[in-house]
């Protein structure tokens, strides 16, 4: 569920950023939530390393 909603914001942030922002486009929502996605998914694989290398010591 935290998930999801981290997910939802995120999405909402680039669709709004990409209204605000020139030069960022995104043409869709589909394309919002694949780029929150992208962005989304090596800080979570991060956060997870870094929690199992520093409960491993």
């Amino acid at each position: 569920m935290k998930l999801l909603l981290k997910l939802s914001i995120a999405t909402l942030a680039i669709f709004a950023a990409s209204k605000i922002i020139p030069g960022v486009y995104v043409e869709d929502l589909v394309t919002a939530i694949v780029v929150a996605l992208v962005l989304g998914t090596p800080k979570r694989v991060c956060k997870t390393c870094f929690n199992i290398a520093y409960f491993s010591y």
